[in-house]
């Protein structure tokens, strides 16, 4: 082995063994199967804020990579850095293979998030044009600073943040929600167990919600617990 003149070295066997996994990895995150982390609170009660999943992304259709020139096992942005972990171009065009079966309602689905292609990124979440004016008058001066900078982010649709909602109906369907209840194809839905419902309070200045120290905090605890 000594006068093998084909031995490798150990740096070099480290070396391609890295490549190997890391090419691997990226194989099967890119065509198979891929981690998310649960980014919103709108699914709690079934899956709650940085809860991990592991999603298939076959059953629907593997859609081939748009994205070409990419860090690998990276989505959109670098960790510590915050920067973009991609280049826009080169790009292929959009293309989705066959599926293995049909979305049904009911269903969690995993899904690029439609309005994510003009966001501003803080430390804690995107935010959408349509998003700004609320978060900022809620005051998120960070965001703030960003639209002040002009920070848009414009992203291909490949690299959009990735969102997990459950289907509540499908083409074909009728869908009629009336009383906070929701009917498909003329029947009610069976609600789950801990529905919740979202209100949303808009004020002239801010207030104080703590229900000890205002009225304010009294009338939103118990309209919060009216509407669970």
């Amino acid at each position: 082995m000594k006068q093998n003149p084909y031995k490798k070295s150990a740096i070099r066997e480290w070396v391609e063994s890295i490549v190997f996994a890391v090419f691997a990895a990226a194989f099967i995150r890119m065509f198979l199967i891929e981690a998310y982390v649960i980014p919103t609170s709108s699914m709690e009660g079934s899956l709650n804020v940085g809860d991990y999943l592991f999603v298939s992304k076959a059953h629907y259709g593997i859609r081939t990579p748009m994205t070409v020139a990419m860090f690998p096992l990276l989505h959109n942005t670098i960790p510590v850095l915050g920067t973009e972990s991609y280049l826009k171009k080169p790009s292929l065009n959009y293309y989705r293979l066959p599926a293995f079966e049909h979305i049904e309602a009911g269903k969690p689905i995993v899904f690029n998030w439609p309005v994510g292609d003009s966001i501003y990124l803080t430390s804690s979440r995107s935010y959408f044009v349509g998003q700004v004016q609320d978060a900022i008058s809620s005051g998120d001066t960070e965001l703030a600073r960003k639209v002040a900078e002009k920070d848009l982010r414009v992203r291909p649709v490949d690299k959009k943040d990735h969102y997990i909602k459950r289907c509540v109906a499908v083409a074909g369907d009728t869908l009629l929600i009336k009383d906070r209840q929701i009917y498909l194809n003329g029947k009610a839905v069976k609600n789950p167990e801990n529905i919740q419902f979202r209100y949303f309070l808009r004020a002239a200045s801010n207030f104080n919600i703590n229900p000890k120290n205002s009225l304010i905090g009294v009338l939103v605890k118990k309209t919060l617990a009216a509407s669970k």
